[in-house]
């Protein structure tokens, strides 16, 4: 009796749900709704509570979410790290978990959000299953809004949401993933005023609302699909300009062949001799003038040679040469005069 009872609230509680997220389908259908998730850029979408607007069927008393006491997030989505050898087409599937006080919260509808690089799976007609072990006797709705965008709503009988895992997605990546590539799955809070994402027990209690502020404000951890590994190839090039100065050092030999002094050679006069032979002959010689032989100073001949040039070839002392040569033709000339 106790289970039909229990099957009995959960029907009704899932027809409330379905009609609560037909509206809620709706609405976003209408008005354009923020994918943060979906910036591709390769960054972690970190959970956005500022979009928590408390229902207005709550009364003009705010509940203030940090007075609730918690360790840290309770509802976690996957962080997945695939190698980047394996990672282009591959299918990886990602868990949403909760990690709080149980059989406390009796009904659930949350907005998820992902990078639309990736292909989400379908399993059975639904991109969203849910996780038998921590929703036990709950009812799952899954209603597709747009690319990167669904509304899973799940409801039971009463508080029976256990730890664990409650959601599952299925997504495939692109063919071109590489090493650095992140792409983000998350949640929002989405409200229009009337209807809106919930997280609370079946009475609505204090405790309930407080509870479901503090996990839409603060209590969600969104996850990802990162690329690692991966070799990134940076190609640097250096150019060498290597400069040769070449400097040919030129040496100037200058050989100068001393002057020629002027050299003159006096022959000495020879004076008149008269001989008188027995006969009575007279044979008279005349003085002869004196010879002199002037050999004029020759310039200083000066002959450079640059080093890059076969050294010119002379013969030394040629100047003085000619000069004996004519000192000793004029004393020849003299002595035959002589003779004569």
């Amino acid at each position: 009796m106790k289970n039909t009872l229990k099957r009995t609230f959960a029907a009704i509680g899932a027809t409330a749900l379905t009609a609560s997220m037909a509206s809620m389908t709706a609405f976003a259908a209408s008005t354009p709704m923020a994918n943060y998730c979906d910036k591709q850029d390769n960054a972690e979408a970190k959970y956005d509570g500022s979009y928590w607007v408390q229902p207005t069927a709550w009364g003009s008393t705010k509940i203030d979410p940090s007075s609730y006491s918690a360790n840290g997030p309770e509802v976690k989505i996957d962080k997945i790290e695939v190698d980047a050898s394996v990672a282009p087409n591959s299918i990886q599937t990602v868990n949403i978990s909760y990690d709080g006080p149980e059989k406390v919260v009796s009904t659930i509808a949350f907005h998820i959000l992902w990078d639309t690089r990736m292909e989400v799976q379908e399993y059975r007609g639904n991109q969203v299953s849910d996780a038998q072990d921590a929703l036990n006797g709950f009812s799952t709705q899954v209603t597709k809004i747009e690319p990167g965008l669904v509304s899973v709503a799940s409801s039971a009988g009463g508080n029976e949401l256990y730890a664990g895992k409650i959601y599952k997605m299925q997504f495939k990546l692109p063919a071109d993933a590489k090493g650095g590539d992140i792409y983000p799955i998350g949640i929002r809070y989405q409200y229009d005023g009337k209807t809106g994402d919930l997280f609370y027990d079946e009475n609505q209690s204090a405790n309930g609302k407080l509870h479901m502020a503090y996990v839409f404000t603060q209590g969600i951890e969104n996850g990802y699909i990162k690329v690692t590994g991966g070799t990134t190839t940076t190609t640097t090039t250096t150019t060498t300009t290597t400069t040769t100065t070449t400097t040919t050092s030129t040496s100037t030999t200058t050989t100068t062949t001393a002057p020629v002094d002027t050299t003159t050679t006096t022959t000495a006069p020879v004076d008149t001799t008269t001989t008188t032979a027995g006969n009575g002959t007279t044979t008279t010689t005349k003085k002869a003038a004196a010879a002199t032989t002037t050999t004029k100073k020759k310039a200083a001949a000066t002959t450079t040679t640059p080093k890059s040039n076969s050294p010119k070839t002379g013969v030394a002392g040629v100047g003085v040469a000619a000069a004996g040569l004519a000192i000793a033709v004029g004393t020849a000339f003299a002595l035959r005069k002589k003779e004569d």
